[in-house]
């Protein structure tokens, strides 16, 4: 069953859906301890193709919301509900880490996604 997964950036408080086509029960741990809890993969899930994004490593960016198609609840982080943003450190590796320029990027990465099997 196709279930709704709703990111949410923290920072902006700003919400966007994405309909997956697995089933929330074989993709549970992708998205909460896997390559899609990170928030550089939600950044790049939550990005449009033509907008600019900021990919650091982490876990305080981006929290997410998961719903079957009728909206009943799956899985719902504590910080997609909290008004107030959770600071917590990041990989040595991303911390500093730029904004990454280009309008195609979101598109790449979802090509990519697609290619791990991961869309």
């Amino acid at each position: 069953m196709a279930y709704v997964v709703h990111i949410k950036q923290i920072a902006t408080g700003a919400v966007r859906t994405r309909q997956e086509d697995g089933e929330w029960q074989s993709d549970t741990r992708l998205w909460t301890r896997g390559s899609r809890a990170c928030d550089c993969a939600r950044a790049l899930l939550f990005a449009r193709d033509t907008e600019d994004v900021a990919c650091p490593c982490g876990f305080s960016a981006y929290a997410i919301r998961v719903t079957a198609q009728d909206g009943h609840e799956f899985h719902c982080e504590d910080a997609f509900a909290a008004r107030v943003q959770i600071d917590l450190p990041v990989c040595r590796e991303h911390a500093g880490a730029e904004v990454v320029h280009g309008g195609r990027l979101g598109a790449l990465a979802r090509q990519a996604f697609g290619r791990l099997g991961m869309h």
